[in-house]
């Protein structure tokens, strides 16, 4: 009764764990954990049996299976505890209006943003390790906040009449706490009261790696500007889709990306570090290099891909993913991508279980495992019911112009499976999260996906051949700029189209796990029942 693939089944068992601890919050984690260890006892028992009862074994496997599901159970419900004590903490702060201190490392650029009135704002978040109420200094868990700074027009000006904090740099600062109630749930930001009280705070202070992360981060922006500067929205569009820097992107940019559903390629994920491991496999081999040292080159530039996009969810699931398909090769072992998916997921819930409840996390995981698993069922069910070979064979074209037909059509079938699978895993998600829904997107994605990998390509040669040659540095970010232009001309026309985005009423969180339920059911019985085609029946 061992499963045949063990990190899928793992990771199912854990994903099920935690959502049980999701949906119990406050019953504790301490029961749990003792169910754990007393099953996982068990499973020892039976294992040590099972040399000499083979049914011991299945014993074994289902009582290790119910302690790793209680495990993430009670880890799960004990993040949620800490993580809501804080929430609440900072809420009743920020009710009670309260001036507060927050010590903590900053870490995003801060960006300025000219407003009416005359005045001016900077944002940036920063993480908080502690807040000081009355002279009293209270240790919290680590909690992103965004910050802002209102002022007259000289917070504008370059360079700024007071340094700015810097990405890694340990602050203190005092702000008050706002609350937003529109949102579910409601979220907390701070406010800088007094700047001039406003400290630097050492003991705070991140890496010198982070610091340096973020100077090339901010130098590859430059570069990407170099000769577009002047189309404002197409270089933000092209900063958030190569180094995940979003703040530049206006509201128009913003609302025609989430009305035509395609606001997920503003996510680095694996869309961006599948293209760059892509093309590192395709150059690798004219160096003549075997394939079983490509990981040796492939997983440090991707850890250093991650590292220098702020290593969001979604891109460490991209990253996690590849090296372990490439480290498949050194050990001679066959790579199997839903077994990297399987450990990419485990890996990040055993650093930070509360990963499971980031939007990123949660969409960048269901959308790659519905692409993963959708195609390959719908490629068994249309197969079996496809009309039989005829007889006579009908001529198709032969040699140069064969293998080009046939290349498109299999592209072309990628790529609609591909938007199809997206867009049924992520209807439960805009409907749950925003409260939509997205009939456009199913076309938008097709046109999207192909432009996308475009833009990140160009993007990607810019970085890397303009540092040798200037001149080829401005000539794809020219080439970049067009495919921007286009793109956003396509959205454009698409969500001008009638009922292109719904507002629909959120669907109950009941309603998401039953339909994710359902659709699993489908894919394991279209996986082992393919149905037999009607032409064979009789056979």
């Amino acid at each position: 009764m061992r499963p045949h693939r063990p990190l899928p089944s793992l990771a199912v068992v854990v994903l099920l764990g935690a959502t049980m601890a999701f949906l119990t919050q406050g019953c504790g984690a301490v029961a749990p954990m003792a169910a754990a260890i007393a099953f996982a006892g068990l499973a020892l028992v039976f294992y040590r049996r099972s040399r000499l009862r083979l049914r011991d074994t299945g014993r074994a496997t289902l009582c290790l299976a119910a302690a790793f599901f209680l495990l993430s159970w009670s880890n799960m419900a004990s993040a949620l505890h800490r993580h809501r004590a804080t929430q609440e903490r900072l809420t009743a702060l920020s009710r009670s209006r309260t001036d507060v201190l927050l010590h903590g490392t900053v870490a995003t650029s801060p960006h300025g943003r000219l407003l009416a009135g005359q005045t001016a704002r900077h944002t940036f978040d920063m993480t908080v390790y502690a807040v000081t109420v009355s002279n009293a200094t209270h240790r919290i868990m680590p909690t992103l906040l965004p910050v802002q700074r209102y002022g007259t027009l000289s917070l504008l000006d370059v360079p700024p009449s007071r340094p700015l904090p810097e990405v890694g740099e340990g602050w203190t600062l005092p702000c008050r706490l706002l609350v937003s109630t529109n949102r579910i749930p409601p979220t907390v930001s701070a406010r800088i009261q007094f700047p001039t009280e406003a400290r630097h705070a050492p003991e705070y202070n991140a890496s010198f790696l982070t610091r340096l992360l973020d100077r090339l981060r901010r130098h590859a922006a430059d570069r990407l500007a170099t000769g577009i500067a002047h189309d404002r929205d197409a270089v933000a569009i092209l900063h958030a889709m190569m180094l995940g820097l979003r703040y530049d992107l206006s509201s128009d940019i913003n609302d025609l990306m989430s009305e035509s559903g395609i606001i997920h390629i503003f996510a680095i994920s694996g869309l961006h570090v599948g293209i760059l491991a892509a093309f590192l496999t395709y150059v690798l081999p004219f160096f003549r290099l075997p394939n079983y040292r490509w990981g040796f080159l492939i997983c440090p530039l991707l850890i250093l891909y991650t590292l220098m996009t702020g290593a969001g969810p979604s891109t460490v699931r991209a990253s996690v993913m590849s090296i372990i398909y490439f480290s498949a090769y050194p050990l001679h072992r066959k790579p199997d991508i839903l077994a990297s998916l399987s450990a990419a997921f485990l890996a990040l819930f055993l650093y930070d279980p509360l990963n499971l409840v980031n939007l990123s996390f949660i969409l960048s995981f269901t959308v790659i495992a519905g692409i993963l698993l959708i195609p390959s069922a719908l490629h068994r069910i249309v197969t079996a019911f496809l009309p039989p070979r005829p007889a006579v064979d009908i001529p198709v074209p032969t040699g140069f112009w064969r293998y080009v037909l046939r290349q498109i059509k299999t592209y072309a079938l990628q790529l609609m499976t591909t938007s199809l699978a997206a867009t049924v895993v992520a209807i439960p998600l805009t409907a749950y999260f925003f409260a939509s829904f997205n009939p456009v997107a199913l076309v938008a994605n097709l046109f999207a996906i192909p432009l996308a990998m475009l833009i990140v390509l160009s993007g990607s040669l810019s970085l890397v051949l303009g540092l040798v040659v200037p001149a080829l540095g401005l000539t794809f970010n020219a080439a970049a700029l067009a495919l921007v232009t286009a793109l956003v001309r396509i959205m454009q026309r698409l969500v001008a189209l009638p009922h292109a985005s719904l507002a629909i009423t959120p669907w109950p969180l009941s309603t998401v796990l039953a339909y994710y339920a359902l659709l699993l059911a489908l894919l394991l019985y279209a996986m082992e029942h393919r149905p037999k085609a009607p032409g064979h029946l009789h056979d």
